[in-house]
């Protein structure tokens, strides 16, 4: 049977990308080596090698050894990180982030602006061009090497046509082609994924699950997401929803009893309402009122003025009113993530945001109650961790996506990685 053209060049295409992830994955490495691990010819290894040298993907490293025969040293291959580069792009309310990166996802250089809530998708693409433009001058990069953009943005991802579909916190985005601009702008692939998926991962690729397979991650903001990661793939569901726990109703998925709940809970019906980083505080701040006798003189308009640094400050004076909403919420999201690892089995559930950031004593209480409460079935689960990328899980995130159109597959930086947020 003859091989059609187009199926010849898919063929073409796929073994490069083989060849590529196995020269990042096993550099430096020779042609030899290459032909073992893929069992593909040594004479396409040659071709597809060659290919890759010309447009700068890898770069010679000197000689390895002889084989025990004899013969001519083989050439050394390694990925050549620096010669071509990928985008990522946080958007957010207020606030957009823009990185620069390298093929070993080392950010080259970052921006972070904010824009006004509720400003227009293309007065925010203009700025994200802007900074795209300047960065790459500053860089001395050409737009020919840029290889993809990955985009994460709040809301429900039309993912086939590149756009949102509904944004709460992004008005006036619904629908607008967001991947198509940047495509037309670039000409490269775009990725655009929902920010809580963005963020996981992120985390899954070079945060906290790093060597984890079957992964969670919860993000806690103006409400509660999640991201779901099955066999280090980012799972998305039938229509891109998957981990939209804010949406569950409390009485559906906790075993629940207002009674236990004396500050956290006011009559809310979603998780989002009850476990979002307002409702903490708001909790925090009934909790100082009704102890008003406490205070040390604390008044009205300061309990009202209450931050999460505030509260910080409140449990390292062991405050017993903020022990105790710290107690209320840790219970509850022992709870979700109790029926997470029932309904989905991940190996690790990871936390983010500024509350797990600023009051990490929620992650030893949400283990402490998980220890007790997770016994009914044997559950091969390793317990719930910070997360490590914190405010730059999403630009991270955003660059491994990008990498993603080069590589194919998830990428396994060889080096560490730094704060820029």
């Amino acid at each position: 049977m003859m091989i059609k053209k187009a199926d010849s060049q898919l063929i073409k295409q796929y073994n490069e990308i083989r060849l590529l992830n196995l020269i990042r994955d096993n550099g430096p490495i020779s042609r030899i080596e290459l032909a073992k691990l893929s069992r593909i010819s040594k004479v396409a290894v040659s071709e597809i090698v060659n290919r890759l040298d010309e447009a700068g993907f890898i770069t010679e490293v000197g000689k390895g050894e002889a084989s025990v025969r004899g013969g001519k040293r083989p050439r050394l291959l390694k990925l050549n990180p620096e010669n071509k580069f990928v985008v990522g792009i946080d958007i957010r309310r207020s606030d957009t982030i823009v990185a620069i990166a390298n093929l070993d996802a080392e950010i080259r250089e970052i921006r972070q602006y904010p824009h006004k809530v509720n400003a227009s998708a293309s007065s925010v693409l203009a700025l994200i061009f802007r900074d795209i433009d300047q960065m790459m001058l500053m860089q001395s990069l050409k737009t020919e090497d840029m290889l993809g953009i990955g985009v994460g943005l709040p809301g429900f991802i039309d993912y086939e046509n590149g756009r949102v579909r509904f944004a709460d916190t992004l008005r006036g985005w619904d629908n607008f082609p967001i991947a198509a601009e940047i495509e037309r702008r670039y000409n490269v692939p775009v990725i655009i994924e929902n920010d809580v998926k963005t963020r996981a991962f992120g985390e899954s690729v070079l945060g906290a699950g790093r060597q984890i397979a079957n992964l969670i991650y919860i993000w806690i903001g103006a409400g509660i997401g999640a991201g779901i990661i099955v066999n280090r793939q980012l799972y998305r569901g039938n229509m891109g929803r998957a981990g939209e726990i804010g949406y569950l109703k409390i009485q559906n998925m906790l075993n629940f009893n207002s009674e236990k709940y004396t500050y956290l809970y006011k009559n809310q019906q979603f998780l989002g309402e009850l476990l979002s980083e307002s409702a903490f505080v708001l909790a925090c701040k009934r909790a100082l009122s009704i102890n008003g006798n406490s205070l040390n003189g604390k008044s009205e308009q300061e309990i009202e003025d209450l931050t999460l640094a505030d509260i910080e400050q409140y449990l390292t004076n062991n405050r017993p009113e903020i022990a105790a909403v710290i107690d209320e919420y840790a219970h509850a999201m022992a709870g979700v993530c109790l029926q997470m690892i029932k309904t989905i089995d991940p190996k690790l559930i990871i936390l983010g945001g500024k509350i797990i950031e600023k009051i990490p004593e929620l992650i030893t209480r949400i283990n402490g109650i998980l220890d007790v409460e997770n016994h009914e079935i044997p559950f091969d689960f390793d317990g719930v961790l910070p997360d490590v990328l914190r405010r730059e899980a999403g630009i991270k995130g955003a660059v491994v996506m990008a990498l993603q159109s080069v590589f194919g597959l998830p990428v396994s930086p060889v080096r560490g990685h730094e704060s820029h947020v």
